[in-house]
């Protein structure tokens, strides 16, 4: 991952994220054509602040937490930043959607406040009532899995989020993780199940769950992250 730097004007308390877009020219309409402009947003903010105390900051790993759908051009973002000594947490923002990216810096660090676990119940509603109609009739799949779905939560619902094991990350919502349904989970879940279904169903379930238990698939278990910022000298 490309390192993201910004620059910060101390004096004016103003930001400047540095992208390989900042000479990139920008494109008006005038009398129904469009026109080529020659910017250059980094020197630009340079020369506005030329004489003024500017330090450069790095993104501190890869804390970042955005608020909205990846594609709204309105989201908020979250993101730690140090300077070498002092953590930030740098907000970027719009105020409107034909204005720029704009950046506000607050001394502090992005602290998760709670976890949640949850299962992805529509998509394995979907593949477990298909995987059980090989083996039962529809109306006993549809039942089945009623009882697959109610059984798991129960199981995912004693666990505690901290011991989960992170397998992999969501790119679209960087505060989703996914954690790895660990085998003596499975080992309960099959036991419990043992008393509701046959032996035919239970085979077809452990062949699902065999087949689908990859960091990226349907029995991965989804971590809600959500952060607070901690502010300096709080």
């Amino acid at each position: 991952m490309a390192e993201q730097r910004y620059i910060w004007c101390r004096e004016c308390d103003k930001l400047h994220h540095v992208t390989r877009f900042d000479g990139a020219p920008a494109y008006v309409m005038e009398g129904g054509e469009e026109r080529e402009l020659s910017r250059d947003d980094g020197r630009a903010f340079l020369e506005r602040h030329a004489g003024h105390p500017l330090e450069t900051l790095r993104e501190n790993g890869e804390k970042c937490f955005p608020v909205g759908a990846a594609g709204d051009p309105m989201r908020v973002g979250y993101v730690e930043a140090t300077d070498g000594r002092e953590s930030f947490v740098i907000r970027s923002f719009r105020r409107t959607i034909a204005e720029p990216l704009e950046f506000e810096l607050i001394r502090g660090r992005l602290k998760p406040y709670r976890v949640a676990v949850a299962i992805q119940e529509a998509r394995l509603r979907k593949e477990m009532k298909q995987r059980l109609r090989s083996v039962a009739s529809e109306r006993a799949a549809a039942e089945k899995t009623n009882l697959f779905i109610e059984l798991l939560n129960d199981l995912v619902g004693d666990l505690n989020p901290d011991a989960i094991k992170v397998v992999g990350y969501d790119y679209a919502d960087a505060s989703l993780e996914y954690g790895w349904l660990e085998p003596p989970m499975v080992d309960v879940l099959m036991r419990r199940l043992s008393v509701h279904f046959s032996a035919a169903e239970l085979d077809a379930v452990r062949g699902f769950i065999d087949a689908h238990r990859e960091p990226d698939d349907v029995l991965a278990l989804l971590l809600k992250r959500n952060y607070a910022i901690e502010r300096a000298g709080a």
